[in-house]
């Protein structure tokens, strides 16, 4: 799982679990997180997430 994908993960839980209020601080940082750091940040082909995804079940 990647960082971006992980950090995702958590906000959409938090919310899916009720507490609006904690997705949304979330959900606001992740965005600014992604927008400062995007040169940084890797984008992924369909192929690519595909090998990631055989690949996690590894680790």
């Amino acid at each position: 799982m990647s960082s971006i994908q992980g950090l995702r993960w958590g906000d959409e839980l938090i919310q899916h679990r009720g507490d609006v209020k904690q997705a949304q601080t979330l959900d606001a940082w992740l965005l600014s997180v992604i927008e400062d750091y995007n040169v940084n940040i890797l984008s992924f082909s369909e192929a690519e997430t595909q090998i990631s995804g055989r690949l996690s079940v590894l680790c």
